[in-house]
């Protein structure tokens, strides 16, 4: 029987060099110790959350300015050192921030030299026509096009990007052969690497990115319940990509899930790993599934279910809902074909891209699964390609990511048009989805 981890194998996709035990110290040697990266975490309409990674010894002072407003922001800021390495990160939680007026955060050092500057935005929430850009799998050890595609990604000019996991890939390859997760102090160190090396966290115009994990930011490949560092990997990624309800309007769940409303839907963020239970054969677990549920059930809008993993079974290789929870699987759809509020299925995972028809009877309307992978990585090439009788609408299995234009929801209705962008084509494939619930 072949396995996902050999399918891979036999076609060279692993490498055994254990890349990922970099030392701090040697990062130190390739970067300046005033380089700083920045990020723009969860974001709505009067508060956001802004992640800056700088070496311990920096004492940096941060600062928000307004372009626009004469009501000035109000920032708290906490510096977090889990002690696994020589960078430390500075929380800014900016908050009192009126709709859509452009900010300027000002970082200095302690002599009140100016080191850097970013650009940032509160998010109109019930804007029209946005665009929403789907990504994810970043990986600094394939990362040949990252240049090409965040800056097709900058270009592109999302309002937010649903980031679904794999953001960091903090195991090595020999890890992943040998089933093992990497140490801590490895994992921190990739994490830094890849806030350092990634021209993502070095834009000026930043972007809000909301974020859940996968098993490669938990340092351990197909990672599950059993994590033994589980509750320090969960603090490092919500360290680096922040997401709670310091945010107004953010709803957090058990592990990194959460959920917020925005553009007429309600977003729904799953933890696939913190609660997977392989020999139970659950995913979500009870506590996450009943937080889903009470969301699902107390919202009149749409939905957009957001997922690591693939919802349904394409192959015999990933990971899914319909294979690996089987019955926690059939109990959320049974609630979900109960709505009156159309529901759109967001994953990413398995390394191509696709649109796939979800079969009328399964909710009562067809509707869609949407996949994006990978922005840069390892390709699945033509492996995941299937028919249009199998409900395949488009396919694409090389570095890429999917932008969803022009979407916008009504209480029984949800409108987009799905375009994918790739290295050398900014639409390599692109079609218009209309998802409407049946009374």
């Amino acid at each position: 029987m072949i396995t996902r981890r050999n399918f891979i194998k036999s076609l060279s996709f692993l490498s055994l060099v254990p890349v990922i035990g970099k030392s701090q110290s040697k990062l130190n040697q390739e970067f300046a110790q005033d380089s700083i990266r920045v990020l723009q975490s969860a974001t709505l309409e009067t508060s956001t959350l802004i992640t800056v990674l700088a070496h311990r010894i920096s004492e940096l002072e941060i600062s928000v300015q307004s372009f626009s407003s004469h009501h000035p922001a109000q920032v708290k800021i906490e510096k977090i050192d889990l002690k696994l390495g020589e960078y430390v990160i500075y929380q800014v939680h900016a908050y009192d921030l009126e709709v859509s007026a452009r900010y300027r955060l000002d970082i200095f050092d302690k002599t009140h030299n100016r080191l850097t500057k970013r650009n940032f935005k509160s998010l109109d929430i019930h804007r029209k026509d946005n665009r929403i850009a789907v990504v994810t799998c970043s990986n600094h050890r394939n990362a040949d096009p990252q240049r090409l595609m965040f800056d097709n990604l900058k270009n592109n000019r999302p309002d937010i990007i649903l980031f679904p996991g794999d953001l960091v890939y903090a195991n090595s390859a020999l890890d992943t052969v040998l089933g093992r997760p990497a140490t801590p102090e490895e994992a921190y160190a990739v994490y830094c690497k890849t806030f350092l090396e990634l021209d993502f966290y070095s834009f000026e115009d930043l972007i809000p990115v909301f974020s859940s994990w996968d098993d490669h930011d938990m340092a351990f490949n197909n990672a599950d319940s059993t994590h033994p560092n589980l509750e320090i990997m969960l603090k490092m990624f919500r360290t680096f990509y922040p997401v709670d309800n310091r945010v107004v309007g953010i709803s957090p769940g058990p592990g990194v899930s959460f959920c917020f409303d925005a553009f007429g839907a309600q977003f729904l963020f799953l933890d696939v790993r913190y609660f997977f239970d392989k020999k139970k054969k659950f995913i979500l677990g009870s506590e996450q599934l009943n937080w889903l549920i009470n969301n699902i059930q107390e919202s009149d809008k749409p939905q957009i279910l957001v997922s690591a993993l693939q919802f349904w079974n394409y192959g015999k290789l990933a990971e899914c809902f319909e294979i690996d929870a089987e019955q926690e699987f059939k109990s959320l759809l049974k609630l979900l074909k109960e709505l009156k509020n159309p529901v759109l299925f967001i994953s990413g995972d398995v390394h191509y891209s696709q649109i796939q028809t979800v079969n009328k009877n399964i909710l009562g309307y067809p509707t869609y699964e949407i996949s994006s992978s990978a922005i840069f990585s390892l390709s699945s090439r033509a492996f995941g390609k299937r028919s249009i009788e199998k409900g395949q609408i488009h396919y694409y299995g090389y570095p890429n990511f999917l932008m969803l234009e022009n979407f916008r929801c009504e209480p029984t209705e949800i409108h987009m048009s799905v375009r994918c962008v790739t290295e050398d084509s900014n639409s390599e494939f692109k079609t218009n989805l209309k998802i409407l619930a049946e009374s």
